[in-house]
């Protein structure tokens, strides 16, 4: 069974980060992860907040962008499409968990996808570098872990 990548622990893929080696090994190892259709424009958003502070140039960005939709097309990830009962799962999320955990739109919605492929038996697990989503997460029941700490 795979799992589920938000796009905190999807950039460690494509980029030196604590817990990349980790996560690259999940990829070539595993079953194809699943994405959210977010994260694919989520990373984007982080590449260019790459660029901005220096962290990579606007061509190593570029490169990386290519390298990443070209998996997408290989099959290396498989992307979900955010639906009607994902979005009112978040919902109920930010509902619930908004105001005492301080939980975000976007990352309510990559837990929605996380908690519908759970449910259906297909992700066993979320990976996450957000420490706010992965208690959520883990307060939902579902199983979850923050790459960033694998050694």
């Amino acid at each position: 069974m795979a799992g589920f990548f938000d796009t905190s622990a999807l950039a460690k893929v494509y980029h030196d980060e604590p817990g990349a080696d980790f996560m690259r090994n999940l990829v070539r190892n595993s079953a194809a992860p699943y994405i959210a259709n977010l994260g694919v424009v989520e990373m984007y958003s982080v590449l260019s907040n790459k660029v901005r502070s220096l962290a990579i140039s606007t061509d190593e960005a570029r490169i990386v962008r290519s390298h990443f939709l070209s998996d997408i097309r290989k099959g290396a990830f498989r992307v979900v499409a955010l639906n009607r009962s994902h979005f009112a799962h978040a919902q109920t999320l930010l509902e619930r968990h908004g105001d005492s955990e301080g939980l975000r739109t976007l990352d309510a919605l990559h837990l929605a996808v996380a908690l519908d492929l759970a449910k259906r038996n297909l992700a066993e697990m979320l990976l996450t570098s957000d420490n706010v989503l992965l208690r959520v997460a883990l307060r939902e029941g579902l199983v979850a872990f923050n790459p960033s700490l694998a050694v």
